[in-house]
């Protein structure tokens, strides 16, 4: 398995040094194998945008952000981080039990359904995915981490009761006039339903009729 980008990040905070994205994922939904339709130069043209964000467990919002602009994917848009804050655009946060949380960022402006100190439950849709801030095309950054700010806490390792593993997908360049990333996601590997597993990087997986790539 290749590396992730998220496993060398090292952050100071409060004194301390903390792992803040080793064990976290980035979702990029797939249809037919590919990303988006047209250039890729609009939101609304890759598969992701809008798809409902739902709450992995039971808890308690601790953080929920809203309205945080959206950009255009890269390289038609470029996000501008002002505060450390924005690192996750809008995002929510859950407190599913002592010491554990679930962080959803990135979501699509104005589209963030819960507030602090309400009860979710599991299923509940929390908001849509989105582009907002610290990224170059829309997907859900999730994880779960040791404390409520995503950026000073360390990330948690978890795993996934079942899904099935359709391949190893191929990011590539986009050419000139298109979006960063091509929109076709080529496969590699044998498809397997795995449990009580993790996907490993760039892993094409499907939940049901849903299939996301795991960066």
């Amino acid at each position: 398995d290749s590396p992730s980008s998220h496993r060398d990040v090292l952050f100071p905070a409060n004194g301390r040094f903390v792992m803040q994205e080793m064990f976290d994922i980035d979702w990029i939904r797939l249809r037919n194998g590919r990303l988006y339709e047209g250039n890729g130069s609009q939101t609304s043209q890759w598969h992701g945008e809008g798809a409902p964000l739902l709450a992995v467990g039971d808890g308690t919002v601790v953080r929920a952000v809203d309205g945080k602009p959206e950009w255009a994917p890269a390289p038609f848009g470029k996000a501008i981080v002002r505060t450390a804050d924005d690192f996750a655009g809008n995002y929510v946060v859950v407190r599913i039990r002592r010491g554990v949380y679930a962080v959803y960022a990135h979501v699509r402006p104005g589209t963030v359904r819960v507030k602090v100190g309400q009860r979710v439950r599991t299923g509940q849709r929390l908001g849509e995915l989105g582009n907002s801030c610290n990224t170059d095309a829309p997907h859900l950054h999730f994880g779960i981490h040791d404390g409520p700010n995503p950026l000073t806490s360390n990330s948690l390792p978890y795993e996934f009761d079942r899904f099935r593993f359709a391949g190893v997908g191929e990011l590539q360049e986009g050419s000139p006039g298109q979006a960063a990333l091509a929109p076709d996601i080529p496969l590699t590997g044998a498809p397997r339903r795995m449990r009580r597993t993790y996907p490993l990087t760039n892993a094409v997986v499907n939940f049901r009729s849903d299939t996301a790539p795991r960066r």
